[in-house]
């Protein structure tokens, strides 16, 4: 047991040291030299495909160092299968390309922000995300606003996603570890405020105001507080707004790509062949949408759920 423990110990400091490619160094010589490991390790790839994510991963986090963010996005999901449509509408194409834009919308996987970074093909695109992303793969970090978890998701809020992304998930906060609270709500208001400077300087963010998976719930005022500060700029005429809605697309459906078991073979064949659908509806300056509003985070992030709602319905 202790020699277990001193193993993830060693994992743990690589993880924090250089993030999942340190990882991945300590990971290795583990599994040629430890026969105890390397059957644990088959057990856990069992349950879900953690090799051959992190092998993605690895490859994924290479091809953005050499070709950026969106045509290493359009080869990742080329590489994994997926068959997927977007849906821009015509009269917005150049807005979407050009204009100072906060897109927000659903998150029902972990390819939900790599397919907008594909279907849009902005260089000035940046996202909101989870600080562990960035260790995850590191050459993204440079994309990235990171925000920092307040506090853990239960497993049963992680189940929702799947039982396997539970299980990664719970991999990767073990790996993490978790910042004081306070520490990470001042750390996510530095990054929100980097989001709201970016836009004012022309660029792109993507937001999940409402997480990731499932999860119904009210969204995190995040968005609100972006909001808000861009509707107190004269700008604000001029910065748009762009909801956006991905269909057919999950974390299940993703691990299932990645599988080769005869499950995960006929679960493909079954409940996968649809494309996955990325619509995006017409975009809105921000003075349209907040102009006569209580202007606090928290009504503005309700305001813009509901009005999300409203779209997809």
């Amino acid at each position: 047991m202790r020699h277990s423990n001193g193993l993830f110990a060693q994992l743990r400091a690589a993880y924090l040291r250089g993030g999942m490619p340190a990882f991945q160094e300590v990971h290795r010589a583990a599994l040629l030299k430890q026969r105890a490991y390397r059957t644990l390790w088959k057990l856990v790839d069992l349950a879900s495909p953690v090799s051959a994510l992190l092998s993605l991963a690895e490859s994924f986090n290479r091809r953005i160092g050499e070709v950026g963010l969106s045509a290493a996005a359009n080869e990742m999901i080329d590489t994994l299968g997926f068959r997927w449509e977007k849906h821009l509408p015509e009269t917005e194409m150049e807005i979407l390309a050009t204009a100072p834009l906060l897109i927000y919308g659903n998150h029902p996987s972990m390819l939900t922000p790599f397919l907008i970074a594909a279907a849009l093909n902005r260089s000035d695109l940046r996202i909101i995300a989870l600080s562990y992303v960035a260790k995850l793969i590191p050459s993204l970090e440079a994309y990235l606003f990171p925000l920092h978890a307040s506090q853990r998701r239960t497993l049963r809020g992680r189940s929702r996603s799947g039982m396997a992304h539970a299980l990664s998930l719970s991999l990767i906060y073990r790996l993490d570890g978790q910042l004081n609270p306070e520490v990470a709500r001042d750390r996510n208001r530095v990054s929100l405020n980097r989001a709201t400077e970016h836009i004012l300087g022309g660029g792109a963010t993507v937001i999940f105001p409402g997480g990731g998976g499932k999860e119904t719930r009210g969204w995190f005022p995040g968005i609100g507080n972006i909001v808000a500060n861009l509707a107190q700029t004269p700008e604000a005429d001029t910065i748009y707004l762009v909801a956006v809605r991905v269909s057919a697309s999950s974390n299940s459906r993703v691990y299932s790509m990645l599988s080769e078991n005869p499950v995960s073979r006929l679960r493909r064949r079954l409940l996968y062949r649809q494309p996955i659908r990325l619509t995006f509806e017409k975009a809105v300056p921000v003075a349209d949408l907040t102009t006569g509003r209580d202007h606090s985070p928290q009504h503005l992030a309700s305001f813009l759920q509901a009005h999300y709602e409203t779209l997809s319905r």
